[in-house]
């Protein structure tokens, strides 16, 4: 093969490879966001205070329940979503992008107090 030729098959092999991996990233993506519609709102709500760093016992406190009983909703959404780790938990919140989701939910929120 010359040698023209041998670098434009590896240039296309390597848009194959580039290619592959961003379906590969897509399809997680859509099951991350699939995941975590399975979620009840509770388990939303925990999952966010969890994402922003806050400990359960504070969480419990805030939401009026007990620091085993977030603890629980911490279990059932590590299972739901399939994520080892809460670093992981982290990383399928950034693909959903969690944070833009309640952004607009607590400004809907605000609203309806308001009226």
């Amino acid at each position: 093969m010359r040698p023209r030729l041998a670098l434009r098959a590896a240039g296309h092999e390597a848009k194959a490879r580039d290619y592959q991996k961003l379906t590969i990233v897509a399809a997680e993506q859509a099951q991350a966001a699939i995941d975590v519609a399975t979620l009840t709102p509770r388990q939303h709500e925990i999952l966010e205070l969890v994402l922003i760093g806050t400990p359960s016992k504070n969480i419990a406190a805030d939401l009026h329940i007990s620091r085993r009983t977030v603890e629980n909703h911490r279990a059932a959404i590590m299972k739901k979503t399939h994520a080892k780790s809460l670093p992981a938990l982290g990383r399928i919140g950034l693909t959903v992008d969690l944070r833009e989701r309640s952004r607009t939910e607590f400004a809907n929120k605000q609203a309806q107090v308001l009226e």
